[in-house]
């Protein structure tokens, strides 16, 4: 809990990493490094009941997993 108290005290800052830079109509799959020490994924929402069945995890309240293509990773 302690880490994402820390994440919420500094302001926002993301730098693109890979990805498109212009979004088009079939979306923008990217990845993006954070000044928190963290990343921001933009990609395709699985459904809560996708992500438990497949992930065998518990998504938390105010989280959510997507899905991005294996290029998206590799550029970055």
């Amino acid at each position: 809990m302690e880490y994402a108290e820390d994440m919420k005290k500094a302001k926002l800052q993301l730098k693109q990493m890979s990805g498109a830079a212009v979004c088009g109509l079939m979306g923008c799959p990217a990845l993006f490094k954070t000044n928190r020490g963290t990343y921001a994924v933009v990609g395709s929402r699985f459904s809560a009941k996708e992500a438990k069945s497949v992930l065998a995890v518990k998504v938390g309240k105010g989280e959510t997993v997507v899905e991005i293509p294996a290029h998206i990773l590799k550029k970055a």
